[in-house]
């Protein structure tokens, strides 16, 4: 759990807090070598190939663009020409340059990607009865991050400024941002639903769970993140779907809920400022800066496509093209869409990678057989679905994966779905056939903390 403790807790910045990301990559490299260690590779091969280039690809991406080539191909690429001035100016026009043009940048994305492999190979190594501990306490975590956020709140920011005090009068708990802390509580809300109705181990008491839920809705609501609350609204609806599916007693009690929830919602409105105030954000939207961003990302994909600029440059390559009656008095540090971003820094082979992405996730869901495994497997698996969907449908207005609270996050439930999908560790243990585990696996279900 240790990786895990250091992601969700230290994680929470995109890249102003450099000496956490460093802190948070050792516990990671740390963690991979505990999977390496742990005979990971047994369970990656149980894998399909396309998973398998998948994972590879991701690494490869940013490497690609790390790698010195010779003068005559560099100036060739596209938007290179402000480039090519630059080393004429200064003489080294001779010189191997990388096709990324902030190499450091780059580089620094690459040691990112520690914290979201640790977390994809630790939950492959991972067994079975340790998976509801680590997700209890990344429960856990998430609960704290409400509390805190509750308090940041009532002080007016003047209580745990972790990332400074920025968004005064709401929550951003555990993380800098308050949007990416709604996307963090709606996955507390989700995971809840693994204890609805286990399949096996103690049943959580109905009330407990309604409880923990209403408080993450309400820390969501304190957020007053318009896009965390439209996002959060729609996957507790596919949530409540889903639960109310098996029985017609547990439809009852989720229309019950709803009702209450629905009188609750409108007293806490008429009575609530803080909530007031994050629905009439919703009235600003015109005015929202994301739309100058991107138009004004447009003409830097026009300029480096279709290979792009280099991964993680996007905050430098943005000013050549910040047009001037556009021009505005803060900083970009994002396309605050990470789609558009991944256009222009990785241009069509960073789109191909997200591509793969999504086709292996879909190919896995149909490898999963719901009439053969258990209800808590089941609930697991529409966790770590409604997990992804999340934070892929907030990435279209802002950059949650590039925190790596949430790409830990992302990463370890996108694992958990080819795991539940391929591995199939119930029948094959049942079956005496179990190839899950290494004959060598340091790994044992006394030993939850690897992740």
């Amino acid at each position: 759990m240790a990786v895990a403790f250091a992601a969700l807790t230290l994680g929470g910045s995109s890249k102003s807090y450099p000496y956490l990301d460093l802190v948070v990559q050792a516990f990671a490299i740390g963690g991979i070598c505990v999977a390496i260690g742990c005979g990971w590779w047994t369970c990656a091969l149980q894998l399909p190939v396309s998973v398998r280039l998948l994972v590879l690809s991701v690494v490869l991406l940013p490497l690609i663009f790390i790698i010195p080539l010779p003068p005559a191909i560099v100036e060739g690429l596209p938007g290179r020409g402000l480039s090519v001035e630059v080393w004429k100016a200064i003489g080294t026009t001779r010189e191997w340059h990388t096709a990324s043009l902030v190499p450091d940048a780059t580089m620094q994305a690459f040691l990112a990607l520690s914290c979201p492999a640790a977390a994809f190979l630790l939950t492959l190594a991972l067994p079975g009865s340790s998976l509801r501990a680590v997700l209890a306490a990344i429960l856990v975590i998430i609960l704290c991050s409400a509390v805190i956020g509750m308090f940041q709140v009532a002080s007016d920011g003047a209580l745990f400024p972790f990332y400074g005090n920025f968004y005064r009068g709401s929550s951003n708990g555990l993380l800098a941002n308050r949007n990416h802390h709604a996307d963090f509580l709606t996955v507390g809300v989700l995971i809840l639903t693994i204890w609805w109705s286990p399949g096996r181990g103690p049943r959580v008491p109905l009330p407990v769970i309604g409880g923990l839920a209403a408080f993450l809705i309400a820390g969501i609501l304190a957020t007053q993140s318009r896009a965390g609350l439209v996002i959060a609204l729609f996957a507790l609806s596919i949530q409540a779907a889903y639960i109310m599916r098996p029985t017609q007693r547990s439809l009852v009690a989720v229309g019950l809920a709803v009702i209450v929830m629905c009188v609750l919602a409108v007293g806490i409105y008429a009575f609530s400022s803080r909530v007031q105030g994050a629905v009439a954000r919703f009235t600003f939207l015109t005015d929202d800066p994301r739309f100058v961003l991107w138009r004004n990302s447009w003409d830097a994909i026009k300029a480096y496509f279709p290979l792009g600029s280099g991964v993680a440059t996007f905050d430098d390559v943005y000013l050549v093209h910040e047009r001037l009656e556009l021009l505005r008095p803060t900083k970009a540090n994002a396309a605050h869409n990470d789609y558009i971003e991944l256009l222009v820094t990785s241009g069509l082979l960073g789109m191909a990678v997200l591509g793969w992405l999504i086709a292996c996730v879909l190919r896995a869901l149909r490898a999963f057989r719901y009439s053969n495994v258990s209800l808590e497997r089941r609930n697991m698996m529409f966790v770590a679905c409604m997990t992804c969907v999340v934070l892929l449908l907030h990435s279209f207005a802002d950059y949650p994966l590039q925190t790596a609270s949430l790409s830990f996050l992302f990463t370890m439930f996108l694992a958990l779905i080819m795991r539940l999908s391929y591995f199939e560790p119930e029948q094959r243990q049942a079956d005496g056939k179990s190839r899950y585990r290494s004959r060598n696996s340091l790994m044992s279900a006394d030993h939850p903390r690897a992740i």
